[in-house]
């Protein structure tokens, strides 16, 4: 019998506001960023005190020939409410100017 994984995946496609949400987009448009990658969200979930692992040879299932990486992250919460944390705080260090 297969055992449940601890980790949730996040992949960068959740996070894209070129995506729609057929395409793969799981977060509303307010809290998605253009081009997110994989170090973002990782840098973000650890930022958030997030157990995270970095996965850079997997592909989106629905693009399957781009290799984006996915970020694999401790069950903590349910999904949705991760991904819309990651979500705010890509937002969040985005926003702030760098020196």
């Amino acid at each position: 019998m297969k055992t449940r994984s601890k980790r949730q995946v996040l992949w960068p496609a959740y996070f894209d506001i070129h995506l729609s949400r057929a395409e793969g987009r799981m977060v509303p448009k307010r809290f998605a960023v253009e081009n997110p990658t994989c170090d973002e969200i990782l840098a973000s979930a650890e930022r958030l005190k997030l157990d995270a692992r970095l996965d850079r040879e997997k592909s989106f299932p629905s693009h399957w020939w781009k290799k984006t990486g996915r970020v694999l992250v401790a069950k903590s919460k349910r999904k949705q409410e991760a991904v819309r944390a990651i979500a705010e705080e890509m937002r969040r260090a985005r926003s702030v100017p760098r020196k």
